[in-house]
């Protein structure tokens, strides 16, 4: 389904929240990754895609989220 992805992201976001013990959004969003999950949540086909890539890149695959990031970006060129 179309936003399923999206879905994923903030329930991701919340788990992350809940597990690291914020019991407040306003303290959860100072924590790069669960701020990172809320984006992702917002932002339509783009944000969860980016945020696999994020993800692939600090689990240490660096080379394959580099170029997932990269073919992400690749359909609105290099300026």
């Amino acid at each position: 389904m179309f936003g399923e992805p999206q879905i994923a992201e903030f329930d991701k976001a919340s788990q992350l929240a809940r597990e690291r013990g914020h019991k407040k959004w306003r303290t959860a969003i100072t924590d790069p990754e669960i701020a990172g999950n809320i984006q992702a949540a917002f932002i339509p086909l783009l944000g969860p895609a980016a945020a696999h890539a994020g993800e692939r890149i600090g689990g240490g695959d660096i080379e394959g989220g580099l170029v997932e990031a990269v073919a992400l970006l690749a359909p609105f060129g290099i300026k």
